[in-house]
């Protein structure tokens, strides 16, 4: 893979993380007392993505 096709596969990865997360705390607003399997199978972003935003404090539950 070239440096180039490098950084064109870095940039998607992120923008992909940026759209996942979006999705994920939109959902969330909209449903806030959701879990993190309700969020993946509403979104289709993967569960273990979600515990990673709620343990890095991007994204926060309601109780």
């Amino acid at each position: 893979m070239s440096t180039e096709s490098s950084k064109r596969f870095y940039i998607e990865e992120e923008e992909k993380e940026r759209e996942d997360y979006k999705r994920a705390r939109e959902y969330l607003r909209q449903h806030p007392h959701s879990n993190a399997i309700d969020v993946a199978n509403a979104t289709g972003i993967p569960v273990s993505k979600i515990v990673k935003y709620v343990r890095e404090g991007s994204l926060k539950y309601k109780e």
